[in-house]
């Protein structure tokens, strides 16, 4: 799979002007692009660091990225080993 766009949840989270959700495949996205971001005519990607972005079945993982113009700021991954893991219900 090459491109998967996510579906855009209402109200954002608290702080945050758009908030995302999307059903990825189990896989390590680590040290690849990850997220691409357009604003005002511009490409972004997040590449996350090695062990930041290995995806498991039955897992949620949660990333928390504030973007401005000049790029992707403040990169926010919760847990030990890359984004926030709840059981699915």
């Amino acid at each position: 799979i090459d491109r998967i766009t996510p579906n855009e949840v209402t109200p954002a989270a608290d702080g945050y002007v758009r908030t995302v959700r999307t059903l990825l495949p189990p896989q390590d996205m680590s040290e690849r692009k990850f997220v691409k971001i357009v604003i005002g005519g511009k490409t972004f990607y997040y590449t996350p660091a090695a062990g930041e972005a290995d995806f498991f079945s039955g897992k949620m993982y949660e990333y928390r990225l504030t973007v401005t113009s000049e790029g992707i700021k403040n990169i926010d991954v919760e847990g030990e080993g890359g984004g926030t893991w709840h059981p699915v219900e």
